[in-house]
């Protein structure tokens, strides 16, 4: 199993320059799968990662298809969907919020519900709104993975319903067999716990997995955050939306 080497926080800003400077055109889009969608940490440990990536230096997009209100989370008052701006109903620079230096937010379910509804390409309604960003961070719920393609995060919450609803998400994302990948990443946890986490989530796997599970990292604080932003790559946004 190959694991995310973390930089550290210091190389941040050249980290993101670098991936800039080399990546292929288009905004880098990083899934990050919710298994349960009622937790209040939950939405506590994605805003945490949406501003580290800001800090890490990356024009951050978060889009909230899994209803986290990230955007109260990020102090703003969300009135309008994604769906509104794709759909011409408003101007994107009404639903996309600035939240912070480098990082907007907008929720997105009603416009990922409508995509799958009319069987249109998710990935080029993400990238119509992905202009100026280096990174779109996508919360999704566990149901809606079928959309994606490449690699995402599974955030694992620190209660043991929160384990349950993951290691039962786990269990099926893991069998998929399209060249998906996961790293689970745990929120609130220090590293030696979320390590014995990580391999007991693994062994409770009724069978060896055909998805690449990764170890993803910890969120024990904002170091934490600011590191796991730094390493992470996500897959090029103008590609994938090419192809779906």
């Amino acid at each position: 199993m190959s694991e995310l080497c973390l930089p550290t926080p210091a190389s941040s800003d050249q980290a993101a320059g670098l991936r800039r400077l080399f990546a292929p055109r288009g905004a880098r889009l990083l899934p990050v799968i919710v298994p349960d969608a009622k937790s209040t940490r939950r939405g506590l440990a994605l805003a945490q990662l949406a501003r580290a990536f800001a800090a890490a230096g990356d024009r951050t997009l978060v889009l909230d298809a899994a209803r986290q209100n990230l955007a109260h989370e990020l102090g703003q008052r969300a009135r309008f969907d994604l769906f509104h701006g794709l759909a011409g109903e408003r101007a994107l620079s009404e639903v996309l919020l600035p939240a912070a230096p480098r990082l907007r937010v907008a929720p997105a379910a009603r416009a990922i519900e409508q995509a799958a509804a009319h069987r249109l390409s998710l990935m080029s309604a993400i990238a119509h709104a992905a202009p100026g960003a280096d990174i779109v961070l996508l919360a999704l719920e566990a149901a809606r993975v079928d959309d994606l393609k490449g690699e995402a995060i599974l955030l694992v919450g620190p209660t043991a319903t929160a384990v349950a609803a993951a290691a039962a998400e786990l269990a099926t994302l893991s069998m998929r067999s399209d060249g998906l990948a996961f790293r689970l990443v745990f929120a609130d946890l220090e590293e030696a716990a979320a390590r014995t986490l990580h391999e007991r989530l693994l062994s409770s796997l009724p069978r060896p997995p055909k998805a690449e599970l990764r170890w993803g990292g910890n969120l024990a604080g904002p170091a934490d955050a600011a590191r796991l932003a730094v390493a992470a790559s996500g897959w090029d946004l103008a590609h994938i939306a090419g192809k779906s």
